[in-house]
């Protein structure tokens, strides 16, 4: 670096128009790791001389002086920016004589007026056109034109490509590339049908839809009517290693997550063997684990009590298990019946529902749309 009043030190090299970004940016960057941050660069294009007005459409001449810079610092930043902008340095051109620096001592080699794929200006800068930059040495420096004294006609220079230039590496695309964004556009794909996939997984465990079959729920459900079936609602952690570690509500041996069944519930499940089905069932929970359940001239009675069933159109035409008799509901089973008493296959045939088969329970009823909402429960009450 030299102080004091020294001529600032100057370099001429011509540039294709579009390449006048890439040069500054280069430049720059040398000059910065030498030393010189707290210097200005002023940048001018020069008019073509006479001689080389013919070949004005291939180049023009950028001036570079920087006070308080050593010249052969400012040749090398030349020569850098050569070697990145434009490939290899290469000799001058025949046809345009070299330009000396001002102190004689070395010579700037001509950048190659070819132009190259590397960096680019929105607006190049145009021959003739005298524009003047000051902007301090860093790698992002903003440009801005002044008007030319010779010509009415504005310069633009754009601000330098932001891809960082370094001493022994080419300008590196500051865009991804298409083979990255495919790659990128796959993941999000992937995560997308992931998430889907997880999401419908999920919701099976929770939910189950089923299509009433048959009268034996009349008037409740009607034959092919569709519902949404809650098998949540009987999760139950006994015989598991989660028995005693969450919290649980206990019916008979039965531990259940989230309450588990109630007198009066409408449940769908898989029959035991003894009933002669093999697709699931959807009836009514009478009788809970060590309840006593018969029924008396069609009266249903839960330990000795009469049901209030206000659901019930069709009552049973029958007595079970026969005068004065009653069953005991198995400490981990339920009594379930049919609202369609009379036509109903269900406990009163002499089978009742493990809790280990029971599916869930009926929770939305959404086909047909004129029977759209929220399946009723817990209507049934003991008393006389």
């Amino acid at each position: 670096m030299q102080g004091g009043d020294s001529a600032p030190a100057r370099a001429v090299i011509r540039v294709v128009p579009d390449r006048a970004a890439c040069y500054w940016k280069a430049i720059s960057e040398v000059l910065e790791r030498a030393g010189a941050q707290t210097s200005n660069l002023e940048v001018n294009v020069l008019e073509p001389s006479p001689e080389s007005a013919q070949g004005a459409r291939q180049g023009v001449d950028l001036e570079m002086r920087c006070a308080g810079l050593d010249q052969a610092v400012l040749d090398e930043a030349v020569r850098y920016a050569c070697s990145v902008c434009d490939g290899a340095a290469q000799s001058a051109r025949t046809d345009s004589p070299s330009k000396q620096s001002t102190n004689g001592e070395s010579k700037t080699r001509w950048a190659p007026v070819e132009a190259g794929p590397r960096s680019t200006v929105e607006e190049p800068l145009l021959p003739r056109a005298v524009a003047t930059i000051h902007a301090p040495l860093f790698a992002k420096a903003s440009m801005a034109a002044r008007e030319s004294v010779h010509e009415p006609d504005r310069a633009a220079v754009a601000e330098p490509a932001t891809a960082a230039v370094g001493p022994s590496a080419d300008v590196p695309v500051s865009q991804p590339t298409a083979r990255s964004a495919l790659r990128a556009h796959a993941i999000e794909v992937f995560n997308a049908v992931a998430i889907v996939v997880v999401l419908a997984i999920g919701l099976r465990l929770i939910v189950q839809t089923f299509s009433v079959d048959g009268p034996s729920m009349r008037p409740t459900f009607e034959t092919d009517q569709r519902l949404l079936i809650n098998r949540a609602a009987y999760w139950h952690v006994d015989g598991t290693p989660f028995d005693g570690l969450v919290p649980a509500t206990h019916q008979g041996s039965v531990a259940y997550v989230f309450g588990g069944p109630h007198r009066g519930d409408v449940v769908v499940f898989r029959p035991p063997g003894e009933a002669g089905f093999q697709s699931d069932l959807i009836k009514r929970v009478i009788g809970l684990p060590g309840d006593t359940v018969s029924i008396q001239s069609g009266q249903v009675l839960v330990n000795g009590q009469p049901l209030v069933e206000p659901y019930v159109q069709f009552v049973a035409d029958y007595t079970f298990p026969d005068r004065d008799l009653a069953v005991l509901v198995p400490n981990d089973s339920y009594f379930v019946l049919g609202d369609n008493r009379p036509v109903s296959v269900d406990s009163h045939f002499g089978w009742v529902v493990p809790a280990d088969k029971l599916v869930g329970e009926a929770w939305i009823s959404y086909w047909p749309i004129s029977q759209l909402g929220i399946v009723p429960g817990g209507q049934i009450s003991i008393g006389s």
